[in-house]
């Protein structure tokens, strides 16, 4: 077997050193990618419940902290394989942040064998290939995105759903690029159901299929455009299928996400959404340096750096290979997101706000996901031309003029554009942009062979040096964990676990961290310690359960609902509870009036008043709702004025993770009604000693039940959403199937052609 030439050993070393000298570092406690915001608020938690179902032996259906229903919520499909649920831990704000790094390297791992394929796709070598992939994973672009774990690991598999429509345009590998497509697409979907990054598979579909639209009215070539169309079709009905249990389960719910999205309660700052939003982070024709130096700038969900090397392999790989119709529609996709960022009016803008597929986003900023992946494939072409067997290069003086300007423009840019964000010093990345500058002209020079070789990776370490001073470096552990404030809220709630065993719903008052979201973020310590709480940090909300909620704060009515303890920054009134604890800032504050999470109520004989259950309409998503007089009544009722006796319920009401279910007992007795302080979700189940028991919606807030005098035992209110079930059965097998058939079909596309017969 023939060895490599040492020059293409040495620039494979380059490729996989840069990349793990890059990621591997964040693997340990000393380096972390996030800001620990969404990581710690807001991932963590939601991460650490569905790991405790997943080590309980279930699939976790019901957020048990803050009870929101995660067949709603849309920012992960539990079962997508990658989160390692049940090895991971993310049940602390230190772990959650190390379980995300180990996530988040994971898929860029997974991102750059994605990318190496998608580069070779669109006809480079595979040397080029391996070189381009890790160039474009160690662009900032990617570990900007990294700062989400959901966000990272759709971007993960962006790449093979580019990958598939690459070979359905242009190289009409038609079941293959459909498989490619779908599996690619309902990947992201699965990993970071809804995620803003579908924007880019949309903005580089409409290129595309553009493109290929005016390539098939120029040929007439009827056959293509149906075959593709069928693909196309296949490909969709395929990531229906796929994506049933993750983000087409979403649409039965769309209506609540719409809601909160655009006309939802205003939490803290946030607001609700506004149309021009995006032109927020809208530049112009001076922001173009953003592209050749580390400038400190941020944006929700990009970051605009390509490093002087980068830029000119790309310019290099769009003129040299223009004629090529798979390098030329990526030219013109980088070409496109520099235009619509920094070049064009405010109204060319605003047409992505009403796109569909680029709509449902509100950052400008995601343009930088497409224009870093257009210029990691042409890069990978311009590599694929240094390392090819042309003797010289065409174009040449253009190409010697961009690096010039590069030169002029990268070194002015590094030295005059304000504060840097890069560890690096100002003088050191100006000197590495004029030698990549200068060696990349230099290698336009030389003739094919070990040399120019070598100085292709040397351009590459280049490159990887310039960037790696912009990588984020925050400490392992979360700063906010060392704060008073952090510490005063985990003793409050740690004293109320340690001396309450029936602890009830924790709420949190607006006063901490001066209101905004403050206190939602407080209740996240809630989850951590395994507490249910009104307030966990989650977004999007579920609009009837979130209003709902929001509308507690005002006068702190939480004691009617399952509330038992306050806790607060501000002093509160003897009239709303007495103060048990303090910690710091922190105070306890034990609710007055207060109704346990399951209360019973034994009204007089004739004064039960709830109807039959068929006649009642039910909301979308949940229960039958109770109208008129029968709401009164049981309000009434709830005053404490005809509660049974003590004993009624003969057990507090405890979680059981391992069935899904909010367990308690019913004693003996007459007629009871339950009023149960969840959200009336429609896939509630009540069984009281064996037998069913029919629950109806109290107010969009509570659940109501009637048990039988002659029913008693043992009670499970189960969590069991059988749509979302059997979706998730079809999704599922589909998966084993579609991945089979995948392999089948790369196995029958690399199979070794046979030659033709020659002609007589």
């Amino acid at each position: 077997m023939k060895r490599p030439p040492i020059a293409q050993i040495l620039l494979i070393a380059v490729a996989l050193a840069g990349f793990a000298v890059f990621y591997l570092p964040y693997l340990s406690m000393r380096w972390a990618f996030s800001p620990f915001g969404d990581t710690v608020y807001l991932t963590g938690p939601l991460f650490c419940e569905i790991s405790r179902s997943v080590q309980a032996g279930v699939t976790p259906l019901m957020n048990w902290s803050s009870f929101e229903a995660l067949d709603f919520n849309p920012h992960v499909a539990t079962y997508y394989p990658f989160y390692l649920f049940g090895w991971l831990d993310f049940c602390s704000p230190k772990a959650a942040a190390q379980a995300s790094d180990v996530i988040t390297v994971l898929h860029l791992g997974l991102f750059a064998v994605t990318m190496g394929s998608l580069i070779r796709a669109t006809g480079a070598g595979w040397l080029a290939a391996i070189c381009g992939a890790a160039l474009a994973a160690t662009l900032p672009n990617t570990y900007t995105i990294a700062n989400f774990p959901t966000f990272i690991t759709a971007f993960a598999w962006l790449p093979m759903a580019i990958e598939g429509m690459v070979r359905l345009f242009y190289r009409r590998q038609f079941p293959l690029g459909a498989l490619l497509l779908a599996v690619g697409t309902s990947a992201m979907l699965t990993a970071g159901p809804g995620t803003n990054l579908l924007s880019a598979v949309v903005l580089i579909g409409l290129v595309m299929g553009a493109d290929t639209a005016i390539r098939i009215i120029r040929t007439r070539d009827v056959s293509f455009a149906i075959r593709l169309a069928c693909a196309l079709a296949v490909a969709g009905g395929v990531i229906a299928i796929l994506s049933l249990a993750s983000t087409i389960n979403l649409f039965s719910h769309i209506g609540e996400l719409i809601r909160w999205t655009r006309s939802g309660p205003v939490v803290g700052r946030s607001g609700t959404a506004n149309i021009t939003e995006i032109l927020t982070e809208q530049r112009d024709w001076r922001d173009l340096p953003q592209l050749l130096a580390p400038i400190n700038v941020n944006y929700a969900v990009g970051y605009y750096l390509l490093g002087p090397a980068a830029l000119l392999l790309a310019l290099l790989g769009a003129v040299r290979r223009w004629s090529e119709p798979m390098v030329r529609v990526f030219a013109i996709l980088v070409v496109l997101c520099v235009v619509l960022v920094f070049l064009s009016p405010a109204r060319l803008v605003l047409i992505w706000a009403f796109t569909p597929g680029l709509s449902h986003t509100r950052h400008l900023s995601l343009v930088a996901t497409p224009l870093a992946l257009g210029i990691g494939i042409l890069a990978g072409h311009g590599l694929a031309v240094l390392l090819g067997r042309d003797e010289t290069i065409p174009h040449r003086p253009v190409l010697l003029l961009a690096s010039l300007l590069v030169l002029v423009a990268g070194v002015a840019s590094i030295l005059f554009s304000g504060p840097l964000r890069s560890y690096d010093p100002a003088m050191y990345l100006a000197a590495l942009a004029a030698v990549s500058a200068l060696l990349f002209a230099g290698l336009l020079a030389l003739r094919p062979g070990t040399i120019r070789q070598a100085g292709v990776a040397g351009l590459l370490a280049l490159q990887f040096a310039f960037l790696y001073g912009t990588l984020p470096r925050n400490d392992g552990t979360p700063a906010m964990t060392r704060t008073e404030l952090w510490g005063a809220v985990e003793a409050a709630i740690t004293h109320i676990r340690n001396t309450d065993p029936d602890p009830g719903r924790l709420a949190f008052h607006p006063s901490i961290q001066g209101g905004d979201v403050g206190y939602f973020q407080a209740g996240s310590e809630a989850t951590y310690l395994d507490l249910p709480t009104f307030s966990h940090y989650t977004s999007p909300r579920i609009y009837w359960k979130f209003v709902h909620e929001i509308g507690l704060i005002g006068d702190s009515t939480y004691a009617p609902l399952g509330g038992k303890y306050l806790i607060s920054m501000a002093e509160q009134p003897q009239t709303l509870g007495s103060q048990v604890f303090q910690s710091g800032p922190i105070r306890v504050y034990l609710l007055n009036n207060r109704r346990p999470m399951v209360a019973a109520i034994c009204p007089a004989a004739g004064q039960t008043p709830l109807p039959d259950i068929a006649g009642l309409k039910a909301p979308l998503g949940q229960l039958p709702l109770l109208q008129g007089p029968e709401v009164q009544t049981i309000a009434g009722f709830q005053a404490g004025n005809s509660d049974c006796p003590a004993g009624a319920i003969d057990a507090a009401a405890w979680i059981d993770r391992s069935h899904n279910s909010l367990d308690f007992a019913i004693a003996p007795g007459g007629e009871r009604l339950l009023v149960i302080s969840m959200p009336p979700y429609g896939a509630w189940q009540l069984w009281v000693g064996g037998q069913r028991v029919p629950l109806y919606n109290l107010r969009e807030q509570q659940i109501v039940a009637q048990v039988p005098a002659d029913v008693s035992g043992p009670a499970m209110l189960l969590y069991r959403p059988t749509a979302y079930a059997w979706r998730l059965k079809i999704s599922q097998g589909a998966w084993a199937l579609v991945i089979l058939a995948l392999a089948g079909a790369i196995i029958w596309s690399a199979r070794p052609q046979a030659a033709s017969a020659p002609k007589s």
